[in-house]
């Protein structure tokens, strides 16, 4: 992907030798509507959702009351399996 970035916003030798502020920016938002229309999306009543934007604000949920899950769930054995899958997961949410 950095490579994608770096040739999209490199000035080839065939148009300009430097690029202006304005360019910059113009490549800038056309490069992140292209990203985001890779998204995948739902439609909800008449909502857009995002889902990878949805999942991120769980999964920084879960981390934020992971201590009070863990709690509730030692209590109960099989939710403490379950709860330990979760746990081992969370540390890849960012892949």
């Amino acid at each position: 992907m950095v490579e994608s970035f770096k040739q999209d916003f490199t000035p080839s030798t065939a148009t300009k030798a430097f690029i202006t502020s304005s360019d910059l920016a113009e490549r800038i938002k056309l490069k992140l509507e292209q990203e985001d229309s890779k998204r995948f999306r739902v439609k909800i009543l008449n909502k857009r959702i995002n889902l990878h934007e949805q999942g991120e604000k769980i999964v920084e949920f879960i981390m934020w009351s992971k201590d009070l899950i863990g709690a509730a769930a030692s209590l109960e054995p099989h939710a403490a399996i379950a709860w330990a899958g979760v746990s081992l997961l969370l540390p890849v949410r960012r892949c």
